[in-house]
């Protein structure tokens, strides 16, 4: 698709201009900055520690099988730990106010499996840009395992995909799935969704290839020596199952719920009126935004509204945000669409899983 066929956002409705000024003085006033503090940094040592330390104690081989198991575990609340809290800031550009030290935090990307350049330009530039619209947004693409959109074609097996063992199944196998292929595929091709000939450094290149061979390195060679093929392949899936699932529902939780708006290219663009700010809005949903461990563990993306809205503010902030910006919610109609609970955001979404899974009903005309 041509820039010239993609729908037009424009950010200048009087929400989107009250908003943004609103925030602006926050920061001022409050003399913070809008990037991320000792909060963040501290989250960063946690997370990176954990993972280290634990990938000691494993490649130690000194345990039991249950401590094994246990261990691994923990390995797979890190990876997602890291990439909630450490590398989602710093490629979005809010882990710090110097740009070397956001690509160096988000090089972390890297060492979990995948590749920040990629994951900036489908994240950053596409997702934030065209939420939720189909063919456009690359993070509801999850195809042939999952309907996520109304405008994807539907297949029989989509049926049970509400179905607990299905969407359990499914996105556990995503990280896989992302890995092991959507990474090499769009390098190759340059491609992602509508964006053709994407264009790499020679520092891209170096880091893509040598982020993948760290990455096998250390989560793959030395494991097989230390342990044998088949108890290193137990293991890796074990843990990229367990990440994968828990990184993809948290995903999940804040654009595929009841209620929120799943918008076609050709409505976008017969609606004129469709600002920037109103877009992200309307495409996204917050939970448990009173939990606490929820908001530190999950970093801020269950304030999913603000983050879209401020996508270059650290996560730290998130709450401080909502709060300011819920008169001008009030204010303006803005939906302000929030589930009290991880429970209940699940079930929002098993909701909406099922209603995107079944057969369209036929519609009878009587004459």
């Amino acid at each position: 698709m041509k820039a010239k066929d993609l729908p037009k956002l424009p950010n200048n409705s009087p929400f989107a201009i009250e908003a943004k000024a609103v925030v602006a003085d926050y920061f001022q006033r409050t003399g913070k900055s809008p990037t991320g503090d000792w909060r963040l940094y501290f989250k960063t040592v946690f997370f990176l520690g954990i993972l280290f330390w634990d990938y000691y104690l494993i490649m130690s081989g000194v345990f039991i099988w249950w401590v094994y198991i246990v261990l691994l575990f923990v390995m797979s609340l890190a990876k997602a730990g890291i990439g909630f809290c450490i590398m989602h800031d710093a490629i979005h550009g809010s882990y710090s106010k110097y740009k070397l030290l956001n690509y160096l935090a988000g090089l972390t990307l890297n060492l979990l499996g995948a590749n920040n350049k990629l994951w900036k330009t489908k994240h950053n530039e596409i997702h934030h840009t065209y939420v939720n619209i189909d063919t456009l947004d690359d993070d509801i693409e999850a195809k042939p395992l999952l309907r996520l959109h109304d405008g994807q074609r539907r297949r029989k097996i989509h049926k049970y995909q509400h179905k607990g063992w299905y969407w359990r199944t499914a996105y556990s196998l995503l990280l896989f799935q992302w890995f092991l292929w959507n990474d090499y595929k769009k390098y190759f091709t340059r491609k992602i969704t509508y964006k053709e000939n994407i264009k790499f450094s020679i520092l891209d290149h170096i880091v893509f290839w040598l982020g993948k061979a760290v990455n096998i390195t250390l989560f793959a060679y030395f494991p097989i020596v230390k342990f044998g093929f088949w108890y290193w392949v137990l293991g890796y899936v074990f843990v990229i199952r367990g990440t994968s699932l828990l990184i993809s529902v948290v995903f999940q939780l804040a654009h595929v719920v009841d209620g929120v708006k799943h918008p076609t290219i050709q409505g976008m663009k017969n609606k004129d009126e469709n600002d920037f700010f109103l877009h992200q809005c309307s495409t996204t949903a917050n939970f448990a935004v009173n939990n606490r461990f929820v908001t530190w563990f999950l970093g801020g993306l269950n304030f999913q509204r603000e983050h879209h809205l401020f996508p270059h503010v650290s996560h730290v902030h998130y709450p401080d945000i909502r709060k300011i910006l819920i008169p001008l919610y009030q204010k303006y109609n803005i939906p302000m669409l929030e589930y009290p609970t991880v429970r209940s955001a699940i079930r929002a979404h098993v909701k909406e899983l099922k209603r995107l899974g079944e057969k369209p009903k036929e519609i009878v005309v009587q004459l």
